[in-house]
C-alpha cells in the first residue's frame, strides 16, 4: 500500500494538482479569484500511472467522485454520510458526509466561519465547473471539500491523516474528481479550458454554442510572439501538428466518455494576434494545415 501511496503522490504532483487562475464575476459585479480543476488532467494522470480506482455515484447530489481502490467502503456508516472508505489498518479513510446550512448562506459566508471551527480556509476552487470551499483543520488531522447543493443542502469530503503527505496527495486526485454525474456541455468545456491551461503557457480560448445550428466546443489555442511570418520558421511542425491532434483526440474520447458524441468538436492553433489560422481540425478531419497549404 505504501507503493501505492507513492504514486498516488507523484501522479498528482503532476496532473492533479494544476490549476488555473480564474475570474469569475460575483452577483455584484465584482471579480473574485479562484482556482479550477479538472477532471481531465486528473483522469490522463490516472490513466498513466495505471491507478486503479471506482467512480462513484453520491446519493442525491448529483455528483460522482473517483476514489482509489486502496480505500474501500466501509459497511456501516454515520446517518449524516453518504459513504465512507478506508484503507487497510485505517492508515486512510475519506467520508461524503451531508451537512445543513442556512439555505441563503454563499461559500464565502461559510468561509468567513472556518476559523470558528478551528480550521483554516485553502480557499474557494472550480472544480469541473462546480464550487468548492476547502479548509484543513489540524485538530483531527483532515481536509474537508464543502459544495453547496441548494436548498441549504451541503457535501462534506473529509480525507484523513493530512499529516501523511501520501494521503494529502489522495484528497488533491480525488477533490479534482468531483464533477456532475450528469454533466452539460458547459461542463466539458470548463473541464477542457482548465485542462488546457495546466500545460499551455500561452492564451486560449473555448466557446461553446447550442444552436439551431447543433452544439459544438471551439478551442482556440495561440501563442505570444507566432505571427504568419514568423510561423515559417517552426522546424518541428510535424511534431507540432501531432500533439494538436493527439489533444484533440483526447477530448474526442472525452465527448464519448460523458455519452456527448452529437457535440462539433473544433480545435484551432492560431496567430498571437488571431488573425491567422495555422492549424484547424473540426469533425475528426484536418481542415487547413498551414505547411500544407503553402506547399500546395
Amino acid at each position: 500500500m505504501k507503493k501505492l501511496f507513492a504514486i498516488l503522490l507523484a501522479l498528482v504532483m503532476l496532473f492533479a494538482l494544476s490549476t488555473t487562475a480564474m475570474a469569475i464575476g460575483d452577483a455584484d459585479g465584482s471579480i473574485v479569484p479562484v482556482q479550477a480543476l479538472s477532471w481531465i488532467t486528473a483522469e490522463r494522470g490516472i490513466q498513466q500511472a495505471e491507478i486503479a480506482g471506482t467512480s462513484y455515484t453520491i446519493h442525491d447530489t448529483g455528483l460522482d467522485i473517483w476514489i482509489p481502490d486502496l480505500l474501500q467502503p466501509v459497511e456501516e456508516i454515520p446517518e449524516y454520510s453518504y459513504g465512507v472508505f478506508a484503507a487497510e489498518n485505517n492508515a486512510a479513510s475519506i467520508s461524503l458526509n451531508h451537512l445543513d446550512f442556512d439555505p441563503e448562506q454563499t461559500l464565502e459566508d461559510i468561509e468567513k466561519l472556518v476559523p470558528d471551527w478551528g480550521a483554516e480556509s485553502d480557499g474557494i476552487f472550480v472544480v469541473n465547473d462546480t464550487y468548492a470551499l476547502v479548509y484543513e483543520t489540524k485538530e483531527e488531522d483532515s481536509l474537508s471539500i464543502l459544495i453547496l447543493l441548494g436548498e441549504g443542502n451541503a457535501l462534506e469530503v473529509v480525507v484523513t491523516p493530512i499529516s501523511n503527505k501520501d494521503v494529502y496527495s489522495i484528497a488533491s486526485l480525488v477533490m479534482a474528481s468531483i464533477r456532475p454525474t450528469e454533466p452539460t456541455m458547459k461542463d466539458i468545456g470548463v473541464m477542457m479550458d482548465a485542462d488546457i491551461k495546466s500545460f499551455w503557457r500561452d492564451s486560449r480560448d473555448v466557446r461553446m454554442a447550442d444552436d439551431e445550428n447543433g452544439r459544438s466546443i471551439s478551442i482556440f489555442m495561440w501563442e505570444d510572439g507566432i505571427t504568419s511570418e514568423t510561423i515559417k520558421d517552426i522546424n518541428n511542425w510535424d511534431e507540432v501538428r501531432a500533439a494538436k491532434i493527439n489533444l484533440y483526440n483526447a477530448y474526442v474520447d472525452v465527448l464519448e466518455e460523458f455519452d456527448m458524441n452529437d457535440i462539433l468538436l473544433r480545435l484551432s492553433y492560431i496567430s498571437a494576434d488571431q488573425d491567422v489560422a495555422f492549424f484547424s481540425i473540426e469533425g475528426g478531419q484536418i481542415t487547413y494545415d498551414v505547411f500544407e497549404d503553402a506547399a500546395a
